[in-house]
């Protein structure tokens, strides 16, 4: 079973971020545009169980890939911590067909601009969120890491958001 284990923080400007990144001779790898379509059932099961499936349609410099996601519930844990299923999916238009088949509609689509780094076992989103704006999103091996990336950043200070941006967009 993989499992995700990320902080999330909402920043007023990911400026002195990237600034910090540089000195911390981080490792840039790459800008995304990801959009993400978050889909439930009619009755919502997803979002009631605190599960997630998600279709992400991520652009780089070298292309465009699809991925299906599901999220398991987040588990007690002093960062964000969940079961993670991901494939990489191939025919976009099939997949949608798939979902569709099973009973599962778009209900929210997210959109972010992404500035994807590595430092210390952990990758770092500098996120532009459409409609939400500017978060840190730090994913790595254990909380002790992440909590070491934080502070590292300079954002040990900032609490962590528990609400995926999906959930914060429905809130809006």
């Amino acid at each position: 079973m993989s499992v995700e284990i990320e902080a999330k923080l909402r920043v007023e400007s990911l400026v002195p971020i990237q600034t910090r990144l540089r000195a911390l001779n981080a490792r840039f790898v790459a800008n995304q545009d990801q959009q993400d379509l978050y889909c439930d059932d009619a009755q919502n099961q997803m979002v009631k169980q605190d599960k997630c499936l998600r279709v992400r349609i991520e652009t780089t410099d070298k292309g465009t890939q699809n991925f299906i996601t599901f999220k398991g519930p987040k588990q007690k844990a002093d960062v964000k911590c969940r079961q993670e299923i991901e494939m990489l999916v191939p025919d976009l238009d099939q997949a949608k067909t798939l979902l569709q088949g099973l009973g599962y509609e778009q209900k929210i689509k997210v959109h972010k601009r992404r500035e994807l780094w590595s430092y210390k076992a952990c990758l770092i989103g500098l996120d532009q969120v459409t409609e939400l704006g500017t978060f840190v999103e730090i994913e790595g091996p254990s909380s002790r890491v992440i909590q070491e990336v934080q502070k590292d950043l300079g954002l040990d200070h900032v609490p962590h958001c528990q609400d995926s941006y999906a959930c914060l967009l429905a809130k809006n």
